[in-house]
């Protein structure tokens, strides 16, 4: 690698193999939020887990921009761009939220929302949308 000799191959099986290393990791940060949900709704600890899902979402988004854009033609030639912007869209939500205090009632709470199920929501989507994603690609 640092003599220029290496050769990245830009495979499908290689993007699968990537995506589904991305989604088992997703999947981990799922079930962290999931044990954390419904704690009280000012759970002190609910804001570690929700900024730690929030700065995980946000870098896989910035891979995954960039891994399409190096698998531009797997892309194309198997046309998952159009599942491959979604799956950014739904990482994107997931790292965009913002509360001002983050806030872990009950996920059908009818007062205060649970701001840990709503990132989960958006992760779990994200991560459904890498395996379909993954399934297009291995055909």
């Amino acid at each position: 690698l640092a003599a220029g000799q290496a050769v990245f191959e830009r495979r499908a099986d290689n993007l699968i193999a990537t995506l589904d290393r991305i989604a088992l990791d997703l999947g981990s940060s799922a079930a962290a939020l999931d044990q954390r949900i419904g704690h009280g709704v000012l759970d002190m600890r609910a804001d570690d887990i929700f900024f730690s899902v929030k700065g995980q979402a946000h870098g896989y988004a910035l891979v995954l921009r960039e891994l399409e854009k190096d698998f531009a033609g797997v892309v194309r030639e198997r046309d998952v761009g159009t599942l491959w912007r979604s799956m950014l869209a739904s990482l994107a939500h997931a790292a965009s939220m913002d509360p001002l205090v983050v806030l872990n009632a009950a996920p059908d709470g009818a007062v205060f929302p649970s701001h840990l199920a709503a990132q989960g929501f958006y992760l779990l989507r994200a991560r459904v949308q890498m395996r379909e994603i993954a399934a297009v690609l291995a055909k």
